[in-house]
Formats: C-alpha cells, sequence, structure tokens
C-alpha cells in the first residue's frame, strides 16, 4: 500500500467557515484546528479528549 501525504491546511480550510459558539474570551484556539487536531488524533488511535491532548502535546 503506498503512503499519501496530505496537507493539513486544506483539510483545515474545509472547517474555516462553521461558526465558534464559544464566547470571545473562552477563544484560546481557533475552532477548526481543535477539529482538525481532534480528528488526526482519533485517526491515530486517540480515545478520548485526553488521549488527544497527550497526542497532540506530543508532535
Amino acid at each position: 500500500m503506498s503512503e499519501k501525504l496530505v496537507n493539513i491546511e486544506s483539510i483545515g480550510s474545509f472547517f474555516e467557515s462553521l461558526s465558534d459558539p464559544r464566547h470571545l474570551r473562552n477563544r484560546k484556539h481557533l475552532l477548526g484546528d481543535i477539529i482538525v487536531i481532534s480528528v488526526c488524533g482519533l485517526i491515530c488511535g486517540c480515545d478520548g479528549p485526553t488521549a488527544i491532548h497527550r497526542w497532540a502535546a506530543e508532535r
């Protein structure tokens, strides 16, 4: 099976049009970034928010 590289920026641009329901003072990170990191973490086997956080912090 050949490995295909994907440009993460193009995946992130898909989520740019989502409205962010969080209050402005609670927006430390962009909603699209959080979604992309979460999806990537799940693909890599993370089973919840804590595991996704640990996985993301290691990268």
